[in-house]
């Protein structure tokens, strides 16, 4: 019933207050009827957000936000942390640092001290960040998006961790994103996530993407929703003849069920370790919620250094 809440809470700050007042009924009959509730709700915010960003073909984004400002190809591994790898909890140090152990320079991260060796950010976007009207996480949303349009390469989010196999798997594809799939997709606005992106330097599909989020945070002082650049993913895609359709499968499903159980329950390291070797990719959570969830995540990094070669064993 809280994520239900919040739920309501978020369409509410979204403008969305009107539309959830006429649906209210459907949130008291059940599970069912709250996931008919969610999805009119999104269909109505998402068409918000089109007539918001109506006009944004005709924005032209300056030559010089795209070029590259280091000779990089597309080979590279972008991993981001503000504050310094130094400074981060140890999931997203242990995510870090196997990604170094197997692909060594190919890994850049990207900090507040560093940003600007890689990036020409739009000086709009910049400030609104250090005003604070851009948060740390929606301004990582733009920084992944201009980071493949101007380089190329994968994007992977300090929280995910995917194991080599993987990386090497999509090197050669084109466009490669998290995505639900029928059956589970039906019903759902929502069915793509961002928290890992391979792309080809100067992509059509991220161009129309970046340009979205410019013209958005351009305008807009105040976030109409967390899924920002979610809902403007799949706008894109409707508009480009259903690109992400057409992309690379990878499912957005499996790689959170581990977070997902160490949430409900208690679990061993066997337990752990197992479900570990099943999934390639999996995506995990800085913030928990129960002495549980973080016993678990104990034996979770005891297990990531391990791997990553960083850092002492609790064995």
């Amino acid at each position: 019933m809280y994520k239900l809440y919040k739920k309501g809470l978020d369409f509410i700050s979204a403008g969305q207050g009107f539309m959830l007042l006429i649906l209210l009924p459907f949130f008291l009959k059940g599970d069912t009827n709250h996931r008919i509730l969610q999805s009119k709700l999104e269909l109505s915010l998402k068409q918000k957000i089109k007539r918001m960003l109506k006009h944004s073909s005709e924005m032209n984004i300056d030559s010089v936000v795209n070029q590259k400002i280091q000779n990089l190809d597309d080979k590279c591994i972008w991993f981001m942390w503000l504050q310094g790898i130094e400074e981060a909890p140890e999931l997203v140090q242990n995510n870090y640092f196997y990604l170094k152990r197997k692909f060594g320079e190919r890994v850049k991260i990207i900090t507040t001290a560093n940003i600007d060796s890689y990036l020409n950010m739009p000086k709009v976007i910049f400030e609104k960040w250090q005003n604070n009207f851009i948060s740390d996480t929606h301004f990582s949303d733009i920084v992944r998006i201009q980071l493949l349009v101007t380089y190329g390469g994968i994007w992977i989010d300090s929280t995910a961790f995917a194991q080599e196999n993987i990386m090497t798997l999509v090197e050669d594809k084109d466009f490669v994103i998290p995505r639900t799939f029928p059956p589970g997709a039906n019903g759902k606005t929502i069915t793509v996530s961002s928290w890992f992106i391979k792309a080809k330097r100067d992509n059509a599909f991220l161009k129309e993407v970046q340009k979205k989020l410019i013209y958005y945070w351009t305008r807009k002082n105040v976030l109409v929703t967390y899924f920002l650049l979610h809902y403007i993913l799949i706008i894109t895609s409707e508009e480009m003849n259903n690109y992400l359709d057409q992309s690379y499968p990878i499912d957005n499903t499996l790689p959170h069920y581990l977070m997902l159980q160490m949430r409900k329950k208690e679990m061993s390291k066997d337990d752990i370790k197992y479900l570990m070797n099943q999934f390639t990719i999996m995506k995990f959570t800085n913030k928990h919620i129960s002495d549980i969830e973080i016993n678990n995540y104990k034996i979770l990094n005891s297990l990531l250094q391990e791997r990553a070669g960083h850092g002492k064993s609790t064995d």
